[in-house]
Parts: structure tokens; sequence; C-alpha cells
């Protein structure tokens, strides 16, 4: 019986019950090495999705008057409603990994472990804000213009 549950535990979550060779300070410098991958990885994309979002925007902004120029907007939105995706995909893994390095570090013996919860909070806060810059956009594509 016992043989059987953990199949399937296996099955169901292979990481969970993979046995770990890696002693567990190895554990935490990985966990802390992938924690600013990702959250620089989210910083930089940020920034390229706004800078892109913004220079579009004020071109369209500045060339209203021009038919069909509302639907260069199409490109930005698609763009921010992909990245509202992935964020909101990333939150689940971003908060096993906190608790995946809490679990290890107390297991070490480590009484505050390096805070991992700012990358969950900023992909939260990342699919709030480019949801509702992928809706403003085509609400404006919709309404805005003479196209």
């Amino acid at each position: 019986m016992a043989d059987l549950e953990n199949e399937r535990l296996q099955q169901v979550d292979p990481l969970r019950t993979a046995p770990t060779s890696m002693p567990d300070w190895k554990e935490i410098e990985l966990d802390v090495s992938i924690y600013k991958f990702y959250l620089e990885l989210l910083l930089k994309g940020t920034t390229l999705v706004l800078i892109l979002t913004g220079g579009i925007v004020s071109y369209v902004l500045a060339h209203s008057r021009e038919r069909l120029v509302r639907f260069a907007l199409v490109l930005p939105m698609l763009v921010n409603a992909g990245f509202a995706a992935i964020c909101g995909l990333g939150y689940r893994p971003a908060v096993l990994l906190a608790q995946d390095h809490k679990n290890t570090s107390e297991r070490q013996g480590i009484a505050v472990p390096y805070e991992f919860s700012p990358l969950v909070h900023l992909l939260v806060l990342s699919a709030i804000v480019y949801g509702a810059i992928a809706i403003g956009l085509g609400v404006l594509i919709a309404f805005a213009g003479p196209g």
C-alpha cells in the first residue's frame, strides 16, 4: 500500500519525492541564484515592455488624426496581455521556490532565511499592471481616433 502511495506521489510531483543528493547549503545557494535570475529577468522584461508600449502609444497619440494608426496599438496590447499571462502563471512556481527555500533554510538551522516574497509580490503586481495596460489599449483601439 505504501509503495502504491509513493508511486502516486511521484506521478503527481516527481520533484517533491525525488531524493536529493545535494547538501542543504548548496541547495540554498542554488535557490538564491535562481531567485536573483528570475527577479532580474522580471525587471528587465518589465522595462522592455513598458518602453515598447510607451513608444508606440506616444506615436499613436501624436498622430491620432491619421487613419488606421490606432491599430498600431495591437502589438503592445498583445505583448502586455502575454506578459500578464506569463506573470500570472509564474506566481505558483515562485511561491513553491520561496517555500522550498524556507524549508531548506529551516533544515539547515538558519533562523531567518532570505526572503523570497518580493518576487511573488512583483509577479502579482506586474500581472495586474500588464492586464490593465492591455485592457486600456484595447479600449483605445476600439473607441479612439477617426479610423
